[in-house]
């Protein structure tokens, strides 16, 4: 995945169930991912949760501060989108994906980004254009043959 840094709890398949029930929106889900995620974040990052369907940071915004609390670093939710379907759907579909990603202000600090699962590098490649090969803090990534 573009020479990066992946910090993930381990493999899909294993956390496919608390990866659904974060972008579902269970507050058990998300306190549980924060705990988890927390032991893989050092405590001088800026975590940058990456924006959900609705063009902000959600549910991965959540996670990110509740991992503030635990570990004292820092939060910027500086990557905002175009509101779009889920990837998940596009992907269903077979449709084109676009990801419109922009920086409301440049991040400071030791930048990680936060994002739920990694599958195809999409995501991450769309916010390294802004903020550049930034290591990666996930709960779950798939077959690393997905990550170029």
């Amino acid at each position: 995945m573009m020479n990066s840094s992946i910090l993930s709890l381990g493999e899909y398949e294993r956390y496919r169930q608390l990866c659904h029930g974060v972008k579902d929106g269970s507050e058990r889900a998300i306190s549980d991912a924060a705990v988890l995620l927390s032991a893989l974040t050092p405590s001088d990052s800026t975590l940058v949760p990456t924006p959900s369907h609705h063009g902000k940071a959600t549910y991965m915004l959540d996670i990110a501060l509740q991992i503030a609390k635990l570990k004292g670093c820092t939060v910027d939710p500086c990557i905002v989108s175009g509101e779009r379907a889920k990837l998940y759907d596009i992907k269903m579909a077979g449709g084109q994906i676009n990801l419109d990603f922009r920086l409301t202000h440049t991040p400071r600090g030791n930048i990680y980004l936060l994002d739920n699962c990694v599958d195809t590098g999409m995501t991450y490649r769309a916010a390294s254009r802004l903020l550049g090969l930034v290591p990666i803090i996930t709960i779950a990534k798939t077959q690393e043959r997905y990550h170029k």
